[in-house]
């Protein structure tokens, strides 16, 4: 009797011992499940940083939108340069008035812009004034002068010709242009140019447009 009661006790321990290879399994299996979970929170938490990044930046995105060949004044002189990239660079075409407060107020952060990202970006500050004075008067009572920067060019449209090709409504207004000639990001209204996420932001596209055409 005694024989046979541990008999059935040695029978149900053996059935109940998990083989070696389904405890191998299921330790890659977990693996496996804890890893594509990790790699979900991570895609999740990229995406929630690229929307809180947008909302920061509010750019208008645009698609496939060639850019209007039109060019500006340089200052008075009566020579003109096209409103686009040159070479490698891109652009940034800002369109902006000397009796524009919120104008007045981003330029140093813009001009900080054009100093930072120098070797990537030209910024073109298009002044829409009707007397040239105005606006030579502006970067004459700036610190440090804003205009000399190499990467920084200031053109002139009187008339508003490149304004109104680019559909201006009220100032400021920017374009980013690629050196393909395509608009790919508007910013309507004043932005702090020299906040982290406007740079980041700008130098993301670039580098991410750039990376898909080789440039």
């Amino acid at each position: 009797m005694q024989q046979a009661t541990n008999k059935t006790q040695q029978s149900a321990a053996t059935a109940f011992v998990v083989p070696y290879w389904m405890k191998v399994a299921f330790f890659w299996f977990s693996c496996v499940v804890a890893a594509a979970w990790a790699g979900h929170q991570t895609h999740k938490r990229l995406f929630l940083g690229r929307l809180h990044l947008q909302a920061l930046v509010q750019p208008t995105v645009f698609h496939n939108t060639k850019a209007p060949v039109v060019a500006a004044q340089i200052g008075n002189r009566g020579q003109q340069q096209l409103l686009a990239a040159a070479g490698n660079k891109w652009a940034l075409v800002h369109f902006w008035a000397s009796w524009c407060s919120t104008c007045r107020d981003e330029m140093a952060s813009l001009h900080g812009l054009s100093e930072r990202l120098g070797d990537r970006l030209d910024v073109l500050a298009v002044a829409v004034d009707s007397n040239w004075e105005d606006v030579a008067a502006f970067f004459a009572q700036q610190r440090g002068n804003t205009a000399p920067s190499s990467s920084f060019v200031v053109l002139w449209d009187p008339q508003r010709q490149a304004a109104n090709r680019y559909g201006i409504e009220r100032f400021p207004e920017s374009f980013l242009l690629s050196p393909s000639g395509f608009v790919h990001v508007g910013f309507t209204g004043a932005r702090d140019w020299s906040q982290r996420a406007v740079v980041d932001y700008v130098q993301n596209t670039i580098a991410q447009i750039d990376g898909a055409y080789g440039n």
